[in-house]
């Protein structure tokens, strides 16, 4: 389900920026709008985590992305923030991750 839960902001931004061109909706609809998409896949992401009570997944996951949000944002380049998750992942490989899940 995940690459469908993806592809809802993808396809939402075509059909905006359509209604844009055609001067239905403005500049600031189209990024209202986006805006609302993208929140999608983190709505259904809270959704699986319910019902996964004992994984790790989704909480790390959003824990390493507001860090590396935060981090960005303090103006940390992204080569810092990212480099070592990078590393960690190379050196645990997929074990946190239990794919078999998503």
């Amino acid at each position: 389900i995940w690459p469908f839960v993806v592809l809802m902001p993808i396809q939402m931004s075509s059909i905006l920026l359509t209604l844009v061109r055609k001067s239905i909706i403005s500049a600031r609809g189209f990024h209202v709008g986006y805006f609302v998409s993208l929140l999608f896949p983190f709505f259904a992401a809270l959704k699986h985590f319910g019902e996964m009570r004992l994984a790790v997944d989704v909480p790390l996951a959003f824990t390493l992305g507001t860090a590396a949000f935060l981090l960005r944002c303090q103006g940390i380049s992204k080569y810092l923030v990212w480099g070592p998750m990078v590393a960690l992942r190379i050196a645990l490989g997929d074990r946190i991750m239990n794919y078999a899940m998503w």
